[in-house]
């Protein structure tokens, strides 16, 4: 028995050398490979992708930290919410001291509070920085597609938005010119040049079944110079001003489809443009006084912070003073960008197809002309109600005006 107990025990012992020495010759092995292969020049290519790793793994950090950051701001605002009512419910069976705010005031308290915090945050934040608002790019976005008609206002809410608008054109045309005896000496060019401002008031409502009633009150002003050739080498300069109300128009927005996949918003529009404005006035064309009837369909597309547009147009006039006004079509196309939390850009193309206009059963030279202006605009937010538009125009074709600069301030009243 022992024998056998001095056998077994040798041959573990055997056993375990020869794992012992197996281990020792694979770690010789292992160190000398190693260092072979770190003696080895590495490859450019494998050091620029190591590097490239590297960066990728630095961005993906950075990332991560911000995020964890902005999940603890929100997790701090949450609390300073809930401890809020959670004060006003610690008073027994509700009952409520004297002095002491409801539940519902302490409500509207805070978010009065987190308004004001909000606010000063962004007055403390150092230049080309903002405090982070989720929201704030999208209620920005938002606004400034309900000024382009692509979204309509919620049900209850109102805007009332003052506008301005100038537009300047300049048309050359030629004119024949006769000497002292009235004989014909050849052709010279005639200019007319006219400044137009529009101004007035802009009033949405929201209206049940996802619609909006609109209603526009302008005034319009037009300076006109001509400066027309007399004889060869003399011009008569002539400038006037005519002053008077505009067309008011009244319309009717709703929406009629929803985006889903592929398709996008669309939203149905009728307009009446009444003949409120005067033709003439201080014998300057005002190019109101007419009965216009304007049908459009708008549609939008988001990809956000993106947002695609697109409008058509269909109006008709009806005759007046023996003066027919051709029917006339129209096509835009624009983006709009969330800039920032709380400034859009946008930029569109409009394309305006006109037939001639008849006065006495005979066409006006040149009114059939197509027009096509490329428009820039910015909106940015004042205040929570208080919103700020400009855009800017410039003309593309010859009949078309050379440039349009219009300005807007909605209102947006609170419910």
């Amino acid at each position: 028995m022992s024998n056998v107990t001095f056998h077994l025990s040798k041959t573990k012992v055997t056993a375990t050398g020869c794992i012992c020495a197996a281990s020792l010759i694979y770690m010789a092995l292992f160190f000398h490979s190693t260092s072979f292969a770190q003696n080895l020049p590495m490859p450019e290519q494998d050091i620029q992708l190591l590097l490239q790793k590297l960066e990728e793994r630095d961005a993906v950090i950075d990332d991560l930290n911000r995020r964890v950051k902005l999940l603890e701001g929100r997790q701090e605002t949450q609390k300073s919410q809930q401890q809020a009512p959670s004060a006003n419910a610690a008073t027994p069976n509700n009952t409520q001291s004297p002095g002491q705010p409801s539940a519902a005031a302490g409500t509207v308290q805070q978010a009065q509070a987190n308004d004001k915090s909000q606010d000063q945050a962004e007055k403390k934040s150092s230049p080309g920085e903002f405090a982070v608002d989720e929201l704030a790019a999208e209620r920005a976005l938002d606004r400034s597609l309900v000024q382009t008609g692509a979204l309509l206002l919620p049900f209850r809410q109102m805007e009332l938005q003052p506008f301005f608008n100038y537009s300047r054109r300049e048309n050359d045309f030629p004119s024949l010119v006769t000497n002292d005896l009235g004989q014909l000496i050849g052709v010279r060019t005639a200019n007319v040049q006219r400044n137009e401002f529009d101004t007035g008031l802009f009033f949405r409502a929201g209206l049940p079944f996802e619609s909006q009633l609109e209603l526009r009150l302008p005034t319009r002003i037009v300076n006109q110079t001509n400066i027309i050739p007399q004889g060869a080498t003399n011009v008569m300069d002539t400038s006037r001003t005519g002053a008077a109300l505009g067309d008011i128009s009244v319309g009717i927005a709703k929406t009629l489809l929803h985006e889903d996949g592929w398709l996008p918003d669309l939203v149905g529009r009728f307009t009446w443009d009444s003949a409120s404005g005067k033709i003439t006035d201080n014998n300057v064309l005002m190019g109101t006084g007419f009965n216009d009837f304007r049908v459009s369909m708008t549609a939008l597309k988001r990809q956000d912070p993106l947002a695609f547009t697109s409008q058509f147009d269909y109006q008709t006039t009806l005759k007046k003073n023996d003066t027919e006004r051709g029917d006339q079509y129209s096509f835009s196309l624009g983006a709009s960008l969330a800039a920032s939390p709380y400034t859009s850009l946008s930029l569109n193309l409009q394309q305006i197809w006109r037939q001639k206009t008849q006065i006495a059963n005979f066409n006006v030279p040149g009114s059939g002309d197509p027009q096509s202006i490329m428009n820039f605009g910015l909106a940015t937010r004042v205040s929570r109600q208080l919103f700020f538009i400009i855009n800017g125009g410039i003309g593309l074709t010859d009949s078309s005006p050379d440039y349009v600069i219009s300005v807007a301030l909605p209102y947006r009243f609170a419910r």
